[in-house]
C-alpha cells in the first residue's frame, strides 16, 4: 500500500495528523499528484486551518485548469477568511454557481446560505441537488419531496438529506424535515444526528412519546445527549 493509500485510510479513521504526514511525504515524491493536494486541503479545512487548506487547493487548481469544484472550494475558503467579495477572485461571476447543476457545488452552496439563515434558498438548492442525483425528471419543488426521498443515491450524499432536513426544520416544516431525517437514518450514516433531529421534529409536532423514543436511540449512540422531554 502506497503513502497516499495510507493517508486515505487515516483520513477515514479521522487520524488527521497521521494523514497529513503521509500526504506530505507522498507530495515530496510525487509533486504533481493532484489528489494528494485536494485531500490535504480537505484535512486542513476540517482541522480549521483555512490558510493551509487554501494553499493546497490552489496547488491543485494550478494543476487542474478550469476545475469548477476546486474553484468553488477556494471561493468558500476566501469567504471564510475575508467575506464573500474576496472569493470572487476565484469564481468571477458568483451568480453562475446558483445556476450550476454540479451536485457538489449545489450542496455546498446550500450550506453557505443556510449558515446565513437563508433557509428558503438553502432548501431550493438541496432539493435541486437531490433532483440531480436521483435523475428525477420533474420539478424539484417541495411537493415532490416524497418521490425524491424514495429514490436511492450513493451514501456519500447522505449529508444532503440532513442538510435539507435542517433547512426545513427552521422553516417550521416539521413533517417534511422529519421525512428527510428518517431517510438519513434508513441510509445508516450519521444516525445520531438524524435520530436527534427526528426527536426535535416529533417534539414540535406534539408527539412526546415518539420524541423520547428516538432521542433514546440517539443517546445510545452518544450518551452526552440529554434531550428527553418530560411526559405530562
Amino acid at each position: 500500500m502506497d503513502l497516499y493509500a495510507y493517508a486515505e485510510e487515516c483520513y477515514e479513521l479521522k487520524l488527521y495528523d497521521d494523514a497529513k504526514e503521509f500526504l506530505n511525504l507522498h507530495i515530496k515524491r510525487n509533486p504533481d499528484f493532484v489528489d494528494a493536494y485536494v485531500l490535504l486541503g480537505h484535512i486542513y479545512s476540517i482541522c480549521n486551518e483555512p490558510l493551509d487548506a487554501m494553499e493546497n487547493y490552489l496547488e491543485a487548481c494550478g494543476r487542474l485548469e478550469n476545475n469548477i469544484e476546486l474553484q468553488f472550494t477556494c471561493a468558500l475558503i476566501q469567504k471564510e477568511l475575508n467575506g464573500l467579495p474576496a472569493g470572487e477572485e476565484f469564481i468571477h461571476d458568483f451568480e453562475y454557481y446558483y445556476k450550476c447543476e454540479n451536485p457538489f457545488i449545489m450542496n455546498e452552496l446550500g450550506v453557505v446560505v443556510y449558515k446565513e439563515k437563508e433557509f428558503e434558498l438553502a432548501t431550493h438548492l438541496f432539493l435541486r441537488t437531490l433532483k440531480n442525483l436521483t435523475k428525477f425528471n420533474r420539478s424539484s419543488s417541495l411537493k415532490n419531496l416524497p418521490r425524491l426521498l424514495d429514490a436511492d443515491i450513493d451514501l456519500y450524499w447522505n449529508s444532503v438529506y440532513l442538510n435539507l432536513g435542517h433547512a426545513l426544520f427552521f422553516q417550521k416544516k416539521y413533517c417534511n424535515a422529519l421525512a428527510c431525517f428518517q431517510k438519513a437514518v434508513t441510509n445508516g450514516t450519521d444516525r445520531c444526528i438524524a435520530w436527534e433531529m427526528m426527536g426535535f421534529c416529533y417534539r414540535m409536532l406534539g408527539l412526546t412519546h415518539s420524541a423520547n423514543r428516538v432521542m433514546f436511540k440517539a443517546n445510545i449512540l452518544d450518551p452526552r445527549l440529554k434531550h428527553f422531554i418530560p411526559l405530562m
